[in-house]
């Protein structure tokens, strides 16, 4: 028996020691693993160390050219209020000598081909992408309203032609820039005094003033004035051409500013320079006789009486295409500019551009364009040059080159 009890005894030591090697192997396996970690971690550690402290070498030097410039902006600021003597030897830039651009259009109406189109394709549908921009960088965009905004009242009685646009379509002067629209003329009142005070809630709504016609007399011919670049710009509107003297505003009832008797119209001229201290009067008038190009011996007179008064600019329309240009000392009269946005075929157009300089001087230039079925567009080549050649034979002592720089002759 013995020698089975020696043989078991050595059969359990070597399982033992096969136990023990096998533990140890495994704790050999997880030290290493533990070792692994722990050296990973350290790098890691080490690495995000070294980041922050590279991050803080940024942020200190970042702080130290901030602070320079600082210092450098402190050493050679101007201050706020300098010494006269700074004032004399600082050099005038193109910043301290700005030019004042107005753009002045004629007849324009958002009738139901023009307003399918701005429904369909917004203003690009109505004018060319290059008038736009022009139109919306000019400082000060007139145009002449030929239709009241309003959804009430009845047809003028017995008028051949009667216009009324919905005012949600306001929309389409504030997408142009429109900064003044003109109201006296032969069509504000179509659809008589109820669509003629929604014309006002509108345009008062989308921010846009006008001249010409108002709820009583004072307001109608009221002048509206713009400042603009240090210069004080005013403007006044009046109409030669309405259906009835009812039309006429009066001191307790809406209407247009009329100039069949022009010595209220002088009169507010002259209270423009004299008492307002304007620099620069436009006076927009509704005129002559439809489809006739050339002008009547009425509007030549009115024109010159204008000059006369003080105005420096006189733009005209109601004749739906264009006449002549006429100046009247440094005056220059634009008697017709047509129709700008309306309806038919194709016709010539043109708008005015007009730039004042800080010294009071100015500059004329035409803008040359073809209209027709509710779209205007810019002119070019032989059509740009065949509005001009319309308005040289139109003119009286007065001419346009073939850059559109309008002077007298």
């Amino acid at each position: 028996m013995q020698p089975d009890r020696r043989r078991k005894k050595r059969r359990k030591r070597a399982k033992d020691r096969r136990s023990a090697k096998y533990t140890l192997r495994i704790l050999r396996v997880v030290l290493l693993a533990l070792l692994v970690t722990l050296a990973v971690l350290l790098v890691l550690f080490f690495a995000q160390k070294k980041k922050e402290a590279k991050a803080a070498e940024e942020a200190q030097r970042l702080a130290r050219e901030e602070a320079a410039r600082k210092q450098q902006e402190t050493e050679f600021k101007i201050p706020d209020n300098p010494p006269e003597e700074t004032e004399a030897l600082m050099p005038e830039t193109e910043e301290t000598v700005q030019a004042t651009t107005m753009i002045f259009t004629g007849d324009v109406l958002l009738h139901q081909t023009t307003l399918g189109r701005y429904q369909s394709s917004g203003l690009p549908g109505i004018l060319s992408e290059d008038l736009i921009e022009t139109f919306q960088n000019a400082d000060i965009l007139m145009i002449n309203e030929e239709f009241p905004f309003g959804l009430t009242g009845e047809p003028w009685p017995d008028k051949q032609y009667t216009f009324r646009t919905d005012p949600q379509y306001v929309t389409a002067f504030q997408d142009m820039g429109v900064d003044l629209v003109g109201l006296a003329n032969n069509h504000v009142l179509d659809y008589g005094e109820s669509a003629l005070l929604e014309t006002f809630q509108t345009l008062d709504g989308a921010g846009i003033p006008y001249a010409g016609a108002g709820a009583d007399l004072a307001r109608a011919s009221q002048l509206q004035v713009f400042e603009v670049n240090g210069k004080k710009f005013g403007f006044l509107a009046a109409s030669r051409v309405w259906p009835s003297g009812s039309w006429a505003a009066g001191p307790e009832h809406p209407g247009c500013f009329g100039t069949y008797d022009p010595e209220r119209l002088l009169a507010a001229i002259r209270a423009a320079k004299e008492e307002q201290g304007c620099d620069f009067v436009t006076v927009f008038v509704h005129w002559g006789v439809e489809r006739n190009t050339m002008p009547e011996d009425y509007q030549k007179s009115l024109a010159k009486q204008y000059a006369e008064a003080g105005a420096d600019l006189v733009i005209g329309m109601h004749p739906h295409v264009l006449q002549g240009i006429e100046y009247f000392g440094d005056t220059p009269a634009f008697y017709s500019l047509g129709n700008f946005i309306f309806g038919g075929n194709s016709y010539q157009t043109a708008a005015v551009a007009v730039t004042v300089y800080p010294d009071d001087s100015k500059e004329v230039n035409v803008i040359p364009c073809i209209a027709g079925g509710g779209f205007t567009r810019r002119a070019e080549g032989s059509e740009a040059q065949g509005v001009f050649d319309t308005l040289n034979a139109l003119s009286f002592g007065a001419g346009v080159d073939a850059g559109g720089a309008c002077n007298p002759l």
